[in-house]
């Protein structure tokens, strides 16, 4: 059965950041798809396996004497918060909601 699936290639180190985004929508699209979970689910799964991930890399880092750039071991802030705070307290759907 899995022989009738097209082989999707795995974008290498060198392939642009762009290509390896849309492998990653591309896979977690075909997950969900496939084992009918919520998307939630399935984002906290892959934040497991990410943070085991940032902890082996600190570990490696440290038995170097290196360090990992703030990149990879700081949260990234979310488009349009200002100053680590929330813009607003509206919640989504506020803007179509009738008053």
């Amino acid at each position: 059965m899995s022989e009738d699936l097209p082989r999707i290639p795995i974008p290498g180190p060198e392939a642009e950041t762009t290509e390896k985004m849309v492998f990653l929508q591309e896979q977690i699209v075909n997950f969900l798809r496939q084992y009918s979970m919520p998307l939630l689910e399935v984002s906290l799964v892959f934040s497991k396996y990410t943070r085991q991930l940032t902890d082996a890399l600190e570990v490696q880092a440290r038995a170097q004497g290196e360090s990992l750039p703030s990149i990879l071991s700081e949260p990234w802030p979310i488009l349009g918060e200002q100053d680590g705070g929330v813009r607003s307290r509206s919640t989504p759907g506020d803007s179509i909601r009738q008053p």
